[in-house]
């Protein structure tokens, strides 16, 4: 198997883009990939958003890695460790879409289009059944959404993934969702999430 390494920059900005307003904890996911060559149990950590988060993601990152597992994050915040169901998300400040079925790169085109360029287009690391590379974008906002604008959040991703043929499950605040710069495992090909 050929040797990908972590990207720790990528890591970076991406926490920047979907983190660096909000306050409390994230919730951090490791699970196993399809078809990996390893069986890791599914792993999780909460990390304050004070202070300096790489230094705490960045051997979260490397343990999945080492597994072979899938590094997670639920795209926003709660507010105390051991807790991440969806009504107990605190924050999110980005808006998302997860583009993983058909021509992605078409309707990526079309939310461009309809919508604004994304701060962030994720390749995640899996291919389309009509071999297109399965796309993350998001809108960074200017303030987290909090309350009764969270609300308003998911509701709008949801409605964008209707409208586009994403996936509707980030409807729910607690769905999580792969990070830039870790590793895509699955079936047994390993390649960076960009």
């Amino acid at each position: 198997m050929s040797e990908v390494s972590l990207c720790i920059d990528s890591i970076k900005i991406y926490l920047q883009v979907v983190f660096g307003y909000c306050s409390g904890f994230i919730p951090c996911r490791s699970f196993q990939e399809k078809n990996a060559s390893n069986n890791p149990m599914p792993h999780n950590i909460w990390v304050e958003t004070d202070g300096n988060i790489i230094d705490s993601i960045k051997p979260f990152a490397e343990y999945a890695n080492k597994e072979q597992a899938a590094f997670y994050v639920i795209p926003g915040t709660v507010t105390e460790r051991g807790h991440a169901k969806s009504a107990e998300i605190l924050q999110m400040q980005t808006v998302l879409v997860d583009i993983d079925t058909g021509n992605t790169e078409e309707k990526l085109q079309t939310l461009i289009k309809h919508l604004l360029d994304p701060t962030l287009i994720i390749e995640s690391g899996g291919i389309t059944t009509d071999g297109y590379k399965k796309l993350h974008a998001y809108w960074q906002l200017s303030e987290p959404a909090e309350g009764m604008e969270l609300q308003k959040l998911l509701d709008l991703r949801y409605h964008i993934a209707l409208c586009i043929g994403g996936d509707t499950h980030f409807k729910s605040a607690h769905q999580p969702i792969r990070v830039a710069g870790s590793i895509y495992h699955k079936g047994r090909v390993r390649k960076l999430v960009t």
